[in-house]
């Protein structure tokens, strides 16, 4: 309940008493009035049949029943009243023109909404999915000490080891869209991406990831190998291998201190 509504609940109710207390005085008055009239009437046979009480017919003559006018403050107070009814009157109407519009816009809303879950839902279980085949081809790689690296490519040079590292990385292609995968492993060097995005060997790319206790990082690179799907081998992961460029300092300084602190994975 709005303050509004409430001081108007309190004033409703402070009328309904003044009325049960105003009704009890009417009905008294009623009675008087029934009472006087009677008073009058019999006076008015006694005196007919030739009887004289000069006094008594004054004092019934001067017996006069009160009137409750309403005063300038009630005159005022209906005034307002007839004002407030006729402004919430044309509140309903503004309401009621506008309504329509408003209705639309929550149903037009309403489709919007429906369409992004729709679209967000698969993009969640898409990300799920290879979340999934990557944790799994990493097990795989621990148990079998199995570097699964693509026949006829070279290693890119690095001054560390690569490490084990499962993180989402956005990755933009050369068409200027931006996508979505996971990381497997990393190095001062550059990253493995976990995707069924093609986009091919030498591309440009821009990079944005954020490695666990450590800022955002964002720089470009390069795409040195792609693996693609493999049906006959479920264990290994398709993606891109990337090589970094442009990285800052503190950029360096962080995937320095990531990659020392974790294991490296066997060559």
């Amino acid at each position: 309940m709005t303050p509004i509504e409430q001081l108007e609940a309190d004033v409703a109710g402070e009328e309904a008493e003044l009325q049960t207390e105003l009704d009890r005085a009417l009905a008294h008055w009623r009675e008087l009035a029934a009472r006087l009239n009677t008073l009058k009437d019999q006076l008015a046979q006694a005196t007919g049949g030739g009887m004289q009480v000069p006094g008594l017919s004054s004092r019934v003559s001067a017996l006069v029943l009160p009137e409750l006018e309403p005063g300038p403050v009630v005159e005022h107070s209906r005034s307002m009243r007839r004002e407030a009814v006729a402004a919430r009157r044309a509140a309903i109407a503004d309401v009621k023109q506008r309504l329509p519009e408003f209705t639309a816009s929550l149903a037009r809303l309403s489709y919007k909404i429906s369409a992004e879950e729709g679209a967000v839902a698969h993009n969640v279980d898409l990300a799920r999915a290879v979340a999934r085949e990557v944790a799994a081809a990493a097990r795989k790689l621990e148990l079998a000490g199995e570097d699964l690296q693509p026949l006829g490519r070279m290693k890119p040079a690095r001054t560390q080891p690569r490490v084990r590292a499962q993180v989402m990385v956005e990755f933009c292609a050369p068409d200027g869209q931006w996508h979505s995968g996971f990381s497997t492993n990393l190095s001062d060097g550059g990253v493995f991406i976990a995707t069924v995005r093609p986009v091919a060997i030498g591309a440009a790319v821009k990079l944005r990831f954020q490695l666990p206790g450590a800022a955002r990082i964002e720089c470009g690179g390069v795409v040195r190998w792609v693996r693609g799907v493999n049906d006959k081998r479920a264990e290994t992961v398709p993606g891109l291998g990337v090589q970094f460029s442009g990285l800052s300092d503190d950029a360096k300084r962080a995937i320095d201190a990531f990659v020392r602190e974790r294991d490296p994975v066997l060559e």
